[in-house]
């Protein structure tokens, strides 16, 4: 049976260099050769020129590849083969018996065992990449130990030839120990090199000039050091991109930087995203109208659309789903979606499109004609920061104002009627300002977000009609929490509840809930103090009576909690290990200790709110499951409007719930508490809960993929953008 290379690749990095790991790759491959960056044939063109027939040729790391072979058969007789696997070169001496003259030894090339200037050439396929597979302090030194054997085996005018795909640290390092030698890099094009873009580096023992050569087909460059590194590092970057539109990938992700006097925090100051609409799979998300105009012929064959500023987290240009649609929308074959970075000045968009063109046109794959430059009505947008800062735990942080736009739905222009009316009562302005709290690492999520508006009395107020659609569904989950906390005498009233919070982001929803429910009492816990600080200067979350704001550790903070002390317990924390496949909470989060230690801290009525985040389906079940252990009722709520939000309620003892009594609550809730007119609990329980919430029965791990979250207003038509999210790590 024929070995796969999936089967033979190190699972981890430290495998490449690991004595044990090549010798099972060997054993597995047996007699049949490997050629890493392609065989003689193709690589000859490049190395003839540096070699002769009568040098003595050492080939570092050989492993089971027929290059010496083969230079054998062409007359490059004087080789002499190390590997430090005996099992490799066991087999090459056995399979090359008939080359009398080549030598197969068994040898680590950090410890050659050749007298010094003993060797004409050494000859390098892979051996440095395979060594120096990450820059770790313990590798590095190991490289430069061979580099030290190399250059004491050559003598005066001696070669070291190294084939290699030149990693940013390879590069790096084998261009500082060889700098005072004769340094020339040849970029090969090699068919079999696996859509990699592989090196030929000829550092020759003699005095340099302090140039280094680079060779691209015909054209030859004398560079400096960096401009070399430089130069590298594009081709490599146009290699990758060339091999990604080649085989219509879509969604190509591609930064652009500013020169090196304008960059601002090492931020690009554009991110291209390119669409290749042919290539593009039809999903749900996409209209009906979208997909008989994916049946038409495209208008042209690439354009450029420009975001404009501070609409980039919209579902219409960040998500996968909402980048298909607008590429449908305009109806050519290939869109490059521009971002623009944060902190950069923008404005003037012909500037703009002067800047992009040379590089939209390199990207678009057509040779001939201008492509064109789209945007919305508003052009490039308006951006203001009001503030940055530097977090320990999240990174750079900037909190940034955009005049909102009027929504044109007519829905909206009913509901902004309504409130024209009310605000005008109150003497309030037109104007109103969305507030955003940004983590740079994450430019295109906005952690949190709140409209202020000035009152008639000249200060600043924040709309919390505005907070509650945000956070509607969360907010929703207290038509369930609210039962548990009526007085004996069916009164509407609550008793005091006590809640927490872990994880506060900009502190919106906590104002939120103490807006609404008087009889609430919040300890808010984060544990980024500077967080904490934006909070309280630019979203008003200052201590009071009934909020208190401890900037802890929420874990340390949940451990240390009193039996039965905490009513309501909400953890909105995000995960840094996004790649896991669940953006919140962290594992730490879901670990039974401590989940026992959130039991043990609510009260006999008490529940624990958690917003999960999974894009993975087995780890929306783990994590259910690790829910379940602890709680006696978990309850999942739903809602269409995102697929990998869920609020989460649990609760340690076993309470029903029912449709009516949910009605119930609804209906008390409505007339007790100041909701805000959008967000009336009887309303959003018919349209929001009714059809998802699993009723009377443990909740099992949801198999449609569909969540519920902080969402935002769905799809709309990409002015608001809908799924504004609003929570960290989502």
């Amino acid at each position: 049976a024929t070995t796969t290379m999936t089967s033979l690749l190190p699972t981890k990095v430290d495998d490449f260099h690991s004595k044990s790991y090549w010798d099972t790759f060997f054993a597995k491959r047996a007699l049949e050769a490997f050629e890493w960056y392609g065989s003689y044939r193709e690589l000859r063109p490049y190395l003839r020129p540096h070699l002769d027939q009568q040098q003595q040729i050492l080939n570092l790391g050989c492993g089971n590849s027929d290059l010496s072979s083969e230079m054998y058969d062409r007359g490059f007789e004087q080789i002499t083969n190390v590997d430090f696997s005996e099992l490799v070169i066991e087999e090459m001496t056995k399979k090359n018996q008939m080359r009398s003259k080549m030598k197969w030894l068994v040898m680590d090339m950090l410890d050659l065992q050749f007298p010094d200037g003993s060797m004409d050439v050494a000859l390098d396929k892979g051996a440095l990449d395979a060594l120096y597979s990450d820059n770790s302090p313990e590798l590095t030194s190991m490289v430069k130990k061979m580099f030290q054997e190399i250059l004491r085996v050559l003598p005066e005018g001696g070669r070291y030839m190294c084939i290699s795909l030149l990693q940013e640290h390879i590069a790096s390092l084998l261009t500082d120990v060889f700098s005072p030698y004769s340094v020339t890099v040849t970029a090969m094009d090699v068919a079999s090199s696996g859509g990699l873009q592989p090196f030929l580096v000829v550092c020759e023992k003699k005095e340099s000039n302090g140039k280094f050569l680079f060779v691209q087909g015909s054209v030859q460059s004398e560079l400096s050091r960096s401009e070399l590194l430089s130069r590298i590092a594009d081709l490599q970057f146009h290699f990758n991109i060339k091999n990604q539109l080649s085989s219509q990938a879509h969604h190509i992700r591609i930064d652009l930087d500013a020169p090196k006097d304008e960059i601002i925090d090492n931020h690009p100051k554009y991110s291209l995203t390119i669409i290749n609409t042919n290539a593009t799979p039809t999903s749900a998300a996409t209209s009906d109208s979208s997909k008989k105009k994916k049946k038409n012929s495209f208008v042209g064959p690439c354009a450029c659309f420009i975001v404009p500023q501070s609409r980039e987290h919209e579902w219409i240009y960040s998500s996968v789903e909402g980048r298909n649609e607008l590429a449908a929308q305009v109806n050519y074959a290939r869109l490059i979606l521009v971002c623009l970075g944060r902190g950069y000045k923008f404005d003037d968009l012909n500037r703009v499109k002067d800047e992009l063109a040379d590089k939209v046109s390199e990207l678009s794959g057509v040779s001939t004609g201008s492509i064109p430059f789209l945007t919305s009505g508003e052009g490039l947008g308006k951006r203001n920061i009001v503030a940055e800062s530097q977090s320990e735990f999240s990174g750079p942080i900037v909190i940034e104002e955009v005049e909102e736009e009027e929504e044109e739905e007519e829905e909206d222009l009913q509901k902004t009627q309504k409130n024209k009316n009310k605000n005008n009562k109150k003497g309030a302005q037109s104007v109103k300002l969305l507030r955003r709290l940004i983590f740079l690492n994450s430019p295109h999520l906005i952690q949190s977000e709140a409209r202020f508006f000035i009152g008639a009395d000249g200060k600043e107020k924040m709309d919390l009609e505005y907070l509650a659609e945000r956070n509607k569904t969360i907010l929703s989950s207290f038509i369930f929490v609210y039962p548990l906390f009526i007085a004996p005498a069916n009164s509407p009233e609550l008793d005091e509840v006590k809640v927490l919070t872990i994880g506060v982001a900009a502190g919106t929803f906590e104002l939120l809930l103490l807006s609404i429910f008087p009889h609430l009492t919040v300890t808010a816990v984060d544990i980024d103090q500077e967080v904490l600080q934006l909070m309280s200067q630019h979203f008003n979350l200052k201590p009071s009576p009934r909020l208190s704001i401890l900037a802890k550790d929420g874990l340390a903070h949940i451990t240390s909690l009193e039996k039965s002390s905490v009513d309501i317990l909400i953890v909105d924390v995000d995960s840094k290990e996004v790649s896991s496949g669940r953006s919140a909470p962290p594992a730490e989060f879901l670990e039974k200790e401590l989940l026992q230690s959130i039991s043990s801290a609510l009260s006999p009525r008490g529940v624990f709110v958690l917003d999960l985040v999974c894009r993975s389906e087995a780890l929306l079940e783990e994590s259910l499951e690790a829910l379940q252990a602890t709680f006696q009722r978990v309850i999942v709520l739903d809602s269409s409007e995102d697929e990998v939000n869920r609020i989460v309620l649990c609760f340690s003892r076993p309470v029903t719930f029912t449709k009516s009594l949910a009605e119930q609550a609804a209906q008390r809730l409505q007339n007790a508490y100041l909701f805000p007119p959008t967000l009336k609990p009887t309303a959003t329980y018919k349209t929001s809960l009714e059809a998802t919430v699993p009723w009377a029965k443990l909740a099992p791990p949801p198999s449609s993929g569909k969540g519920g979250g902080r969402g935002g207003k769905g799809k709309k038509g990409g002015k608001k953008g809908g799924k504004k999210g609003g929570k960290r790590g989502k």
